[in-house]
């Protein structure tokens, strides 16, 4: 219903006007053989937008919106220009329960749950920033050991460190408020110093640009933490490369590699194939377009794109 409100806006000529309250985060799980959530959207800019502002107004990290927009300028794009709102993904080949982050796409997934912690057929995806470099996001399997609201912050002496370093000396606690970085709500995971938070700050989710956290648009979170109850799995995974059904057509999707693993590291074509051909066991007839595989390869655009079908009258072996 959301993309219906968003073409619906676009056709009274409203463009980015559509409100950012108006754009679900929740899809309805698809039948076990499909993998894709969501669609991609379309809007048109105003005079003043910059894709980070575009980015913040419907709930996209920045990275996302600018590798699906390569000829947009970032900061300047201009009245009517045409955003494409990179709202279609292939869910991560992880269980489908709990919260999975897959790092470098820079997405949650919380695979929705009733109160009495039964799995309900809908999954809500989120916009996240991840650690840079050498304070990478930790890939784990772990749980949600608590949540809190209006947390203090305690940085750690290694941030204060580095903060004293350019001249910008912290207090070992920092009070909630306005002025504290972990925002207003905070999700605690059964692994030292490292949580799922909000920010003070509107821009900046979706780039590499924390200590290790997992960090979150403030409304996101607020749901988030509303909605996951304590020992909610948490799986913390690194897939660059997804693939993925949907009606019968093959689609793949591409992201930047992590900054810490180097250029490119992990798309090499070869590791591409073998996820190709990992996703065609059941279904071998499937007819790929590889000049489509190599386009994919080249934009790494994090964009789910179709580069294979079946045949008429074939279906995938189901397990």
């Amino acid at each position: 219903m959301a993309l219906l409100r968003a073409a619906l806006a676009l056709a009274l000529g409203l463009g980015c006007g559509v409100a950012l309250a108006e754009y679900e985060r929740s899809f309805t799980l698809p039948a076990s053989d499909d993998d894709l959530v969501g669609d991609n959207a379309v809007v048109t800019t105003s005079v003043e937008d910059t894709l980070v502002d575009i980015a913040a107004r419907y709930h996209l990290g920045y990275n996302l919106i600018r590798s699906a927009n390569p000829g947009v300028d970032a900061w300047l794009p201009g009245e009517g220009t045409e955003v494409l709102l990179p709202l279609h993904a292939i869910l991560p080949d992880a269980p489908r329960s709990g919260i999975v982050v897959n790092v470098p796409e820079m997405r949650l997934y919380f695979y929705k749950t009733d109160p009495r912690g039964r799995q309900q057929d809908s999954v809500a995806v989120y916009p996240v920033s991840v650690g840079r470099g050498d304070w990478h996001t930790p890939l784990i399997q772990t749980r949600l050991t608590g949540r809190v609201k209006a947390p203090d912050w305690y940085p750690p002496q290694t941030i204060r460190a580095e903060h004293a370093a350019r001249g910008d000396f912290l207090p070992a606690k920092v009070p909630a408020g306005p002025d504290n970085p972990l925002g207003e709500y905070l999700l605690v995971l059964d692994i030292p110093s490292y949580f799922i938070h909000g920010t003070n700050k509107k821009f900046g989710i979706g780039m590499q640009v924390t200590h290790g956290c997992i960090r979150m648009y403030p409304q996101d979170i607020e749901q988030l933490v509303k909605m996951a109850p304590k020992n909610t799995s948490v799986s913390i995974i690194n897939q660059p490369i997804k693939t993925g059904w949907q009606n019968g057509q093959l689609f793949l999707e591409v992201h930047q590699p992590l900054e810490m693993e180097g250029e490119r590291d992990g798309l090499e074509r070869s590791a591409i194939i073998e996820a190709l051909v990992a996703a065609t066991r059941d279904a071998p007839e499937t007819l790929i377009d590889w000049d489509r595989v190599d386009a994919v390869i080249a934009a790494a655009n994090g964009v789910p794109e179709k580069v294979g079908q079946l045949p008429p009258a074939v279906s995938r072996v189901s397990d």
